[in-house]
């Protein structure tokens, strides 16, 4: 039997294609190695902004192709993404009347990902009867600010079997601590973090800015953690991480560029089963050579370790993996995220999540 890609990664690929030729050869194979491959194709595909197809037509056309695929959607995850046309900044209400009726109709959907940049409009109308919906939403991801919430409320009231929530640009989510209780990875605000993170059995979360250290974040159960600070040192980070005692990857950043403290590092991670680290931000930026040096240190005094990434100068990042620490590699991150996780899942250790889609910073 053919070994197939992990859907992450086909996910990725398809996030950064943007021609219908390419994406047509790519189904042909994905045939081979995810049978998900194919409904998410379908609704890129859809998507692609071709001169003369307007969005509605494509937003048409996309509910044709998922109503004749019914057979296969109780299956298969969706991928459902809309982006503005070129230069518009606003969608027309009439797009999210059309998204309204796809979540009324398709009952088999069990990933939903909204991808409208940094647009505000009335996208709120693509909620209205979400207790009418009956979807079993395994992953939601809304990747749009909105001050008027109530709708997303009501739709994450109704959706008890969901596990992976990314709301990055939401600002507050008064929730009752009696939904989402099987929420398992979590992508927002330190805000939203603060008021969903109690009670629920997160193990894998990101925040995209931290301004302020909370009890709520040492979670015993977080295996993964990606935060940039915004209010101190990376130090800090790294104190708060040294406090989830199940965490197997640490991705952490800092707008401070004084170089990482190691003394007061190593110590912190030294009796735990971290594996995989990555530091962002500017610490490395102006010297290779020291981070060649603290992935040395850290493989030498942390036994657990298996792979650290230090952000290189120009945006990039170097690798290093233990028993090769003489031939970093040097790549530009993409949103795959969570590698020393997805390696272990392939031995059915733990479960692969990447809380980071449609992320490419």
């Amino acid at each position: 039997m053919a070994s197939r890609l992990p859907l992450e990664i086909i996910h990725e690929i398809i996030h950064y294609i943007h021609d219908r030729r390419t994406l047509a050869s790519l189904l042909l194979v994905s045939r081979t190695v995810h049978p998900q491959a194919e409904l998410i194709f379908y609704a890129k595909a859809s998507f692609l902004n071709h001169e003369g197809e307007s969005l509605m037509k494509r937003l048409k056309n996309f509910c044709e192709q998922i109503s004749a695929s019914n057979g296969r959607l109780a299956l298969c995850l969706t991928y459902f993404a809309v982006k503005a046309a070129p230069g518009g900044w606003t969608l027309p209400s009439e797009v999210f009347m059309m998204i309204n009726s796809i979540l009324l109709q398709c009952h088999n959907l069990t990933e939903v990902i909204f991808d409208f940049g940094s647009r505000m409009g009335t996208d709120w109308d693509m909620f209205d009867g979400a207790r009418d919906m009956r979807l079993t939403l395994k992953h939601l991801s809304y990747t749009t600010g909105t001050y008027y919430v109530r709708p997303l409320i009501a739709l994450l009231e109704s959706q008890p079997s969901l596990e992976r929530l990314e709301l990055p640009m939401v600002h507050e989510l008064p929730l009752s601590a009696k939904v989402i209780p099987s929420l398992s990875a979590l992508h927002a605000s330190q805000r939203v973090a603060s008021q969903l993170l109690p009670g629920r059995p997160v193990t894998h979360l990101k925040i995209t800015k931290l301004y302020a250290i909370a009890e709520e974040f040492t979670l015993e159960s977080l295996r993964g953690i990606r935060v940039f600070s915004s209010f101190g040192k990376l130090e800090a980070v790294l104190g708060l991480a040294s406090h989830m005692p199940a965490l197997l990857c640490l991705d952490a950043g800092s707008s401070d560029s004084s170089p990482l403290d190691l003394t007061a590092f190593i110590p912190l991670f030294k009796d735990t089963q971290l594996r995989y680290i990555r530091f962002s931000g500017t610490c490395f930026a102006h010297d290779t050579g020291s981070s060649s040096h603290v992935a040395m240190l850290c493989f030498r005094q942390i036994p657990s370790l298996r792979c650290i990434e230090c952000e290189a100068p120009l945006g990039n990042y170097s690798r290093w993996h233990r028993g090769a620490i003489w031939w970093p590699i040097t790549f530009r991150p993409t949103s795959l995220d969570w590698r020393c996780v997805v390696e272990e899942s392939r031995d059915a250790e733990l479960d692969s999540r990447d809380i980071s889609t449609g992320d490419s910073d």
